[in-house]
């Protein structure tokens, strides 16, 4: 009788086992909002094509609020992406999307130590992940010494260097953090202009090299289109002398590294007049706007050009950072597609979170590049 019993419940446990393995995890708001980022921009972004949500985090805010949930994007075993949502079960939008893992799938202990002077044998407390829109992450750590001190290390996950707590950008004062609740229905129009090179700050030591990586991503787009001097053949996979190049050419300052007019004014020298190397023989011209619309970035992407955008902190002269707008998605909501400066592939931002255009992290102007011969 109890060699029956045991037999029984072995099946009975093999059973519960087989059907809890075959059911998904349930799903939220937030994952729902996700997974329909994932369908409607796989067509544009093709990365997001048989991908999945995985391994969600809650990443907060630098005083230690609940900010956003951030998801892996799983293709296969690999993790191709990175999901940002906003942390509001009522109205969960998804701020942000990247081609590259989110810092809480990586081995940051490891970037940490490479990229510092902090010791191997540093031991590390758990990390905790900050969020600050757009694009920018941080990690803290509690460090102990030989001696059992407590130090906190907050590492700047974009540029790969240790930063103070104040430098880190503070998130814009809602009521009851939320975002202004926003129409979702299916559908809509993209174009990317998937040609645009991906250039990096970090492929050379120069100062404040956003603007020029901006920038050469830009040239290195049009030296594909018919202007072929503007970049040397063997300079297309990192640009690092295209980079240096504009790095000059915009006078970047390694204060207050590359203002707009500087940004504007150094392609169209680059590309108008010979120089270190450079045959200029063409006759291209630039122009600001310092109060964009969505439309205006339809516009632009719509006549294949990329242009710069220029992203900084509401009364700060020391945080800046350039990005290239790449595309465009207008359906369920509003999205620019940028290179973001930091390799992240296509970066998909929300174009209507507050930040984008209120305190204290907002799209300081586009600056439009116009070819011609």
């Amino acid at each position: 009788m109890k060699k029956i019993l045991a037999i029984i419940l072995v099946l009975v446990l093999l059973v519960g086992i087989s059907v809890r393995s075959s059911v998904k995890s349930a799903a939220t708001p937030f994952s729902e909002s996700a997974e329909k980022f994932l369908e409607l921009h796989q067509e544009a972004i093709t990365s997001l094509r048989g991908a999945e949500l995985a391994s969600p985090a809650v990443y907060k805010d630098k005083d230690g609020k609940d900010r956003v949930i951030v998801y892996g994007v799983k293709r296969g075993e690999k993790i191709v992406g990175r999901i940002v949502v906003n942390y509001d079960i009522k109205n969960p939008i998804v701020l942000e999307f990247a081609e590259s893992a989110p810092p809480h799938l990586s081995d940051v202990k490891e970037e940490i130590l490479n990229k510092t002077s902090l010791g191997k044998d540093t031991v590390f407390g758990k990390p905790e992940f900050i969020y600050i829109f757009p694009l920018l992450y941080y990690v803290h750590f509690n460090v102990y010494d030989k001696n059992g001190e407590v130090k906190d290390v907050y590492f700047f996950w974009n540029e790969k260097k240790i930063v103070t707590f104040t430098e880190i950008p503070d998130f814009p004062i809602l009521a009851n953090n939320k975002l202004p609740l926003m129409e979702q229905t299916r559908g809509g129009g993209y174009e990317i202009l998937s040609s645009v090179p991906d250039y990096r700050t970090s492929t050379n030591s120069l100062c404040n090299n956003c603007g020029p990586v901006a920038g050469a991503n830009i040239c290195g787009y049009w030296h594909k289109h018919g202007y072929y001097y503007l970049q040397h053949d063997w300079d297309e996979s990192n640009g690092n002398d295209l980079i240096t190049c504009l790095w000059y050419d915009m006078n970047t300052s390694c204060i207050y590294g590359t203002p707009a007019s500087n940004f504007r004014n150094g392609i169209v020298h680059h590309a108008n007049t010979v120089h270190n190397g450079y045959l200029g023989i063409y006759n291209f011209s630039a122009s600001g706007d310092s109060s964009p619309h969505f439309s205006d970035a339809v516009n632009e992407i719509s006549y294949g050009r990329p242009f710069g955008i220029l992203i900084r902190k509401q009364g700060s002269w020391t945080w800046w950072h350039w990005i290239t707008c790449i595309g465009y998605y207008a359906g369920y909501d509003e999205y620019i597609y940028v290179r973001d400066g930091w390799g992240d592939g296509t970066v998909a931002i929300n174009w209507n979170a507050p930040s984008l255009s209120g305190i204290p992290i907002f799209i300081d102007g586009f600056d439009y590049i116009f070819p011609g011969y």
